[in-house]
């Protein structure tokens, strides 16, 4: 985007355009009158002949035609030099139309070729005098003596070449781009008062009041889609044309459906190019850019269209062959036959087959490329109407052609009044749109300069709002200004996962990965495998990363880019006063139902309300008055995103559905009007487009793209598509057009996409947002962090590349075990500090030995090495539950021939940790290698001794390796008594216990020393021994103690879940939401409840009587439910918690981390609620329509007043409050339930309510204020009727039922009004509420209140009497819901936990 103007300048440079000369007389000219094309942009080219004299317009008679004033031209007019006897003839005509055909009659190819615009040709002339007078249009300035031709960003380059066949002679063609030299076509502006060029060029070609059904197919009707004439249905009511459309062509029959789209000829049907400037990127030169550019043109000429009649079903016609998007495309043409019955007999009809067809097994094997065609015969008579019809399909190997087998009747195409055949020759084009081809390696970057971002699974919401937030510059910068992250956080920071991110979009060649910044978001790899909605994204991602800007250079960017003040307010309409608060918004909501474009969504989005009649406002001292409630915007940001609502709940489905409709939205929105302006403001809210995010699919699934304009800053429109890993160019068409919705994305073949957000930039900040990111923006620091990473990545690829070439050891030496104090011989700990190697698995055994003695320096005859296996060692004849790595197989050097050994480590499997046994001792204050004791594999064991003795540092006893002993099989542990004196440093053998370590959580005393060793331990290397000396019990301890203590031992995380769960009574809760305390406490897994509870006490002071505990498997994080034991907390272990939830011992090797217990601060003691209390769950409503779960702990003895009295604290507001009436109700607790069925009399014991609400109940109480006009009621003239909500069905209820008192002969649209009012709906959302009584689940009334029908209590009261008690009837209210949505049972909402 920097180098915008270079790159231009290099491709003026490539563009380069053939002039040939060809002269024609005046006899040619008049016999063959070519006109040629104006394209959609194309300006008038006026050509001046390098001659030796100019005619004046008298010299020239009538072949010049004159005009006076723009609004007499028109593409008729021809521009004209008579042929004098020594003047060569130079001929201008202009027309759409004819040009295409001339070039196809020709045989020159039809070819667009990106030029800047505006540009002036300069033409060398001797001439001496202007054409034409000074008034008129084509006047030629004689002093600069320059022709301008007002381009367009695209213009035909074949329309020079097709002129240069026209006329004599033109050389010294130069380009510029120097504005200042167009005149004639400022003269022109200044005297017709045209602002700009466009306007001049639409004037000087204007032909709507000559033919003003015949447009200029290729030119813009004003709106953001391309015109094209209507196709005249009239001309072709006999005629037999068949509408099938087909697939391959080697069939005679037809293929596919019928649909309405392939006849139709409107606006929308034909894929037009781009309206706005192009350019190339920096890697694409312009062959290449035509060659994989995403829509070309293939035209032919058919000759000898009347041998059709008799050409061979199989014989074909093609045409030459077009690249687009890298594959080669071309027409194919086919005779074929329709079957018609006429009487009788059946007769056969010629027609036409007409096909497009894709070769792509010239580029590759397995392609597939899906694209749209319009396929269109010309008509060659003036004013005649082309014959198109669109197809789309999906291309590949096995379905290369589509088309329609019967295009039109042999009859129809030689019709001379319809025009499509002249001098037995047709003219056929097929405008081609193509969509990125699948397998054929397709190379972003050099496509379009721009790079992709990889798809986890179903990240493509993320990954599209990414790429539309990397194209805003300033944010991009702001991004990069963050502070660096400290190293350790590198994983965890999600702003530097972003800039990470970003700086790989703007650096890498390759699609960028976004799994570190899902992992920073404390994902792991199931959450980006859930559908999300990329408005709930960008909320959540902006508000993380706002929150971490704080108190930074960059705290304001976010705001300053996307913050706007909305203002909602209730004006009255007859006096002056006003009631407004105001509201900070970051996007915009817009609901599309029955909008057709944006403005309407905002029409409808500031449309007020009228308050009056019976909804009057209270204003105060000013009483109840007309007003009107509506919003305003009172600033709208820079970047201004919109969110179209395309999901909303549809309650007969209960689920959500996708909102298909059309809404358009236009590259420039103002939005002036919306704003209410403050004092000074005089900002223009005039908006440009610069990205559209769409979905395609539905609520269950879909997918994400986004188009961005990345020229934008540059005033120009380059539209790219970003769909994950692949970029590609897109047209005007497809950014707009196709992603409108409904009926227009339809016609582009995309029935299910439609715009979901959109981005406006405000224009006078495009300066600003735009503003490129250089890489000077990017911090150096950051610089060197990514470096870094990316030559550690680098070299994990190449460790990854090779991986399956080499093997990872871990090497345990003495050293590490005698520093060793935990159980067995290693844990997940200590592995981390041995030292790990890289050796390649065809290395043999003996040249690991090698490599080992040159490693630690150790001669080969001072070392042995061992393999560490998992086993499970026996106890009593009963195999441990927990198994142990220990040492068993001996790695020699030589095998049992004494030869080297030949074995490949690679041989040795997935244990990867080695033993090497050596034995160092210090004589003279130096280490040396003493000799390896011999050992025999097959009489001998490898035994490794530990001794339990005091740790001054811990101050505990401690149990550590101490010494590597070999034991023979044939002798008793006796034997081996001196050498376990000396390791104890202990004189008396009889002093002494063995104890043999079998697992971590089982040891076994050895209480018979004289067996031999092969009768008393496990009969593997590698087996452990521990020494105790009893003289030391009483001080330390025994190795039983010490080994219950350390298996036991844990590490318990306390977290506090009252506030998560339910409020308790008199506001119990002791954390606040933001404040979320974790204690760490170590503990054993002996301990019970109880004891967990006082330690836990001491930490947060408070009694322990009053901490519950939730029963927990330890290891997860998810909030219990709550439910009181069985039992006593007395009773309950960590050890026993464990094993409700596992089948597993715990493990303390590594089981590392804390375990997990969730619990509450109760109002009361555990034992009281245990033995006492009763433990209720209830609702309260805290407002209208909104209420909250709680728990309460009443006695059973106490009643419904005195519960409510102790809850009125849960009600204060202040002061005015003092005097608060509560009720409890009895209500419904599922769908067909909900619904109040009784209120509680105040003397109601508590324990009634208990017994009927009890947790597998189908019923709840409930607790709230009694309104003000219920604290009172005539039960003779007034009744509380129950009221709840359904839609269509009257067993699913839903929302919060509520009792609402109605007055004896009081109208039922007076009731209807009233309750409108307490529920605070809009009377246009409450107009399709219908209002019905309802008993046993059946509508037994419907009410009218449009009349004057009215409430009669003694009707009312017949509903309740007799059997009908049992289920009492309410109002029901069916309306459509909108109060509770459920969510889908596979929607996870969107958490970013860091």
């Amino acid at each position: 985007k920097g180098d915008f103007a270079a790159r231009k300048k290099r491709f003026l440079e490539t563009d380069k355009v053939s002039y040939e000369s060809v002269t024609k007389d005046k006899e040619t000219f008049e016999n063959d009158k070519p006109e040629l094309k104006r394209n959609n942009l194309l300006s008038p080219i006026i050509i001046k002949d390098k001659s030796i004299k100019t005619p004046s317009p008298e010299d020239c008679g009538n072949k010049i035609m004159e005009t006076d004033s723009p609004e007499k031209a028109n593409e008729k007019a021809v521009l004209s030099i008579a042929k004098n006897d020594d003047q060569k003839i130079i001929v201008k005509a202009l027309n759409n139309k004819e040009i295409e055909k001339e070039l196809i009659r020709l045989n020159e190819p039809v070819k667009k070729t990106v030029i800047p615009n505006p540009s002036v040709v300069k033409v060398k002339d001797d001439g001496k005098k202007s054409l034409g007078t000074d008034n008129d249009i084509y006047k030629l300035n004689p002093d600069d003596k320059k022709i301008v031709i007002k381009r367009g960003h695209k213009i035909d380059s074949s329309l020079l070449r097709l002129m240069s066949k026209r006329k004599d002679e033109l050389s010294n063609i130069e380009k510029t781009k120097n504005l200042d030299d167009l005149k004639c076509t400022e003269q022109i502006m200044e005297q017709d008062n045209i602002e700009t060029m466009d306007e001049a060029t639409d004037e000087i070609f204007s032909n709507d009041d000559e033919n003003p059904n015949t447009p200029d197919e290729n030119q813009y009707d004003g709106d953001d889609e391309p015109f094209t004439p209507p196709f005249d249905e009239s001309n072709f009511s006999n005629s037999p044309i068949d509408n099938t459309m087909g697939g391959n062509s080697d069939f005679d029959d037809s293929f596919g459906p019928r649909t309405p789209d392939s006849e139709s000829n409107n606006n929308d049907d034909y894929p037009a190019s781009s309206s706005e400037t192009e350019t190339l990127p920096d890697s694409v030169d312009e062959e290449e850019y035509e060659r994989f550019c995403p829509e070309n043109v293939i035209y032919v000429s058919i000759k000898g269209v009347s041998e059709i009649a008799t050409m061979q079903p199989d014989q074909q016609k093609l045409s030459e062959i077009v690249y687009i998007r890298g594959l080669p495309w071309r027409i194919l043409l086919l005779p074929r036959d329709i079957r018609v019955s006429s009487g009788d007999r059946t007769v056969f009809r010629r027609s036409l087959g007409f096909f497009l067809q894709c070769l792509g097994d010239n580029v590759c094997t397995a392609w597939s490329c899906s694209a749209m065609a319009d396929l269109r015969i010309m008509s060659q008579i003036p004013g005649g109407t082309d014959y198109n019809r669109n197809v789309t399909h999906n291309f590949h190997a096995e379905a290369n052609d589509w088309g329609f087998s019967q295009y039109i009747t042999l009859e129809l195409l030689l019709d001379p009044k319809i025009g499509y055949c002249f001098n037995d020759t047709i003219l056929m084009k097929c405008h081609v749109f193509a969509e990125v081809p699948h397998n054929i390696g397709w190379d972003s970057k050099r496509r379009t300069s721009y790079i992709g971002l990889k798809n986890q699974g179903t990240t493509c919401y993320m990954n599209s709002l990414l790429q539309a937030y990397f194209f805003v510059d300033e944010f991009r910068r702001s991004i990069y200004k963050i502070p660096l992250a400290e190293p350790s956080h590198s994983e965890t920071s999600v702003t530097l996962a972003m800039q990470r991110v970003f700086y790989e979009l703007q650096k890498n060649d390759q699609a960028v990965s976004t799994e570190k910044l899902t992992k920073s978001f404390g994902w792991d790899p199931s959450d980006t495998l859930h559908q999300q909605d990329v408005q709930e994204f960008a909320r959540v991602l902006l508000d993380n990363l706002e929150l971490k800007m704080k108190n930074t250079s960059v705290a304001d960017a976010i705001p300053n880019l996307f913050k706007g003040t909305l203002k909602s307010y209730v004006r009255c309409t007859n006096v002056d006063y006003e009631s407004c608060r105001y509201e900070t918004v970051y996007d915009v909501q817009l609901n599309i139902k029955n909008c057709k474009n944006i403005i309407e969504c905002f029409d409808n989005y500031v449309e007020a309300e009228p308050l009056d009649g019976a909804n009057k406002y209270d204003a105060g001292e000013h009483g109840f008055q007309d007003a009107v409630k509506g919003l305003i915007f009172l600033d709208l940001p820079k970047l201004l995103y919109l969110h179209l609502m395309r999901f909303r709940y549809e309650p007969q489905a209960e689920t959500y559905m996708k909102v298909n409709d059309r809404c358009d939205y236009p590259a420039i929105l103002d939005l002036n009007k919306y704003v209410e302006r403050q004092e000074g403001d005089k900002t223009d809210y005039k908006y440009h487009l610069h990205s559209v995010l769409v979905h395609s699919g539905d609520f269950s699934g879909g997918h994400y793209v986004a188009y961005i304009n990345t020229g934008l800053y540059d005033g120009e429109q380059r539209w790219y598509q970003f769909n994950d890993e692949t970029v590609s160019e897109c047209c005007h068409r497809e950014v707009f057009l196709g992603n409108f919705g409904g009926d227009a994305s339809e016609k582009v073949g995309k029935p299910y996409s439609g715009a979901y957000m959109l981005a406006y930039i405000r224009e006078d900040s495009i300066s600003e947002v735009l503003n490129p990111v250089t890489d000077d923006d990017i911090p150096k620091e950051l610089k060197e962090r990514f470096l870094v990473e990316e030559k550690e990545e680098e070299a994990r690829r190449k460790d990854k590349v090779t991986s399956y070439l080499y093997q990872s050891f871990r090497i345990m030496c003495p050293k590490n075990l005698f520093q060793y104090t935990a159980l067995d011989l290693m844990n997940a700990t200590s592995q981390e500090e041995f030292e790990e190697i890289k050796l390649q698995k065809n290395m043999t055994l003996s040249q690991f030995h090698d490599f080992i003695s040159r490693l630690y320096e150790i001669p080969e005859s001072k070392f042995r090495i061992w393999q560490l296996r998992l086993t499970k060692l026996k106890k009593d004849g009963i195999e441990a539950q927990l198994g142990s790595y220990r040492p068993m197989q001996l790695l020699g050097k030589y095998d049992e021939k004494f030869q080297p050994n030949s074995i490949e480590i690679g041989a040795l499997g997935d244990d990867n940790v080695v033993f090497l046994e050596y034995y160092k001792k210090k004589e003279n204050n130096k280490f040396y290698y003493d000799e390896l004791p011999a050992f025999s594999s097959t009489n001998e064991l490898l035994f490794f001794i530990k001794v339990l003795y005091y740790n001054e540092q811990t101050r505990k006893s401690t149990v550590s390796v101490k010494d590597i002993i070999i034991l023979s099989l044939n002798k008793p542990l006796l034997a081996y008594m001196k050498d376990f004196c000396r390791i104890c440093n202990c004189s008396d053998p009889n002093g002494i216990k063995i104890y043999e370590e079998i697992s971590p959580d089982q040891i076994k005393l050895i209480k018979d020393k004289h067996l031999l060793i092969k009768e008393t331990l496990n009969l593997i290397d590698g087996g452990i021994l521990i020494l105790e000396q009893t003289k030391n019990v009483s001080t330390i301890g025994t190795v039983i103690e010490w080994h219950e203590r350390v298996y036991n031992d844990c590490v318990i995380r306390c977290i506090p879940v009252s506030h998560m769960v339910y409020k308790t009574l008199n506001h119990t809760s002791f954390f606040t939401d933001d404040e979320q305390p974790e204690i760490l406490m170590y503990m054993s897994m002996k301990c019970t409840l109880t004891q967990v509870a006082q330690e836990l006490s001491s930490q947060l002071f408070v009694d322990s009587d009053k901490i519950y505990f939730y029963n927990s498997d330890l290891l997860s994080l998810k909030t219990p439910q709550f439910s009181l034991p069985k039992t006593s907390f007395n009773n309950i272990t960590l050890e026993s918690l464990w094993k409700s939830s596992h089948n597993e011992p715990h493990d303390p090797r590594y089981n590392l981390r804390p375990y997990y217990l969730h619990f509450s601060l109760v109002p009361f003691s555990v034992n009281e609620l245990l033995k006492v209390r009763l433990t209720m769950k209830i609702q309260v409503v805290v407002k209208k329509q909104k209420v909250e779960d709680r728990l309460i702990f009443p006695k059973p003895t106490q009643t419904v007043k005195e519960v409510l009295d102790e809850f009125k604290d849960e009600f204060k507001i202040g002061a005015c409050n003092e005097n608060i009436h509560l009720r409890m109700l009895l209500a419904g607790s599922e769908s067909r339930s909900n619904r109040v069925f009784h209120c509680y009399p105040p003397h109601t014991p508590i324990q009634n309510v208990y017994d009927k609400t009890k947790p597998s109940s189908l019923y709840i109480a409930r607790i709230e204020e009694i309104p003000t006009d219920q604290i009172n009621v005539d039960e003779t003239n007034e009744y509380l009727m129950p009221v709840s909500f359904f839609d269509k069905d009257p067993i699913k209820l839903y929302g919060v039922p509520f009792l609402f008192k109605i007055t004896n002969n009081e109208s039922y649209a007076m009731v209807r009004e009233r309750i409108r009012l307490y529920l605070g709906t809009s009377k246009k959302d409450f107009d399709k509420a219908k209002f019905t009584y309802v008993q046993n689940g059946k509508i037994v009334k419907v009410m009218n209140t449009s009349t004057s029908s009215t409430a009669n209590l003694s009707e009312l009261r017949q509903y309740n009497i007799g059997q009908n008690r049992i289920l009492p009837f309410f109002l029901g209210i069916d309306i459509p819901n909108k109060i509770h949505q459920p969510k889908q049972s596979n929607e996870k909402s969107i958490v970013i936990r860091n």
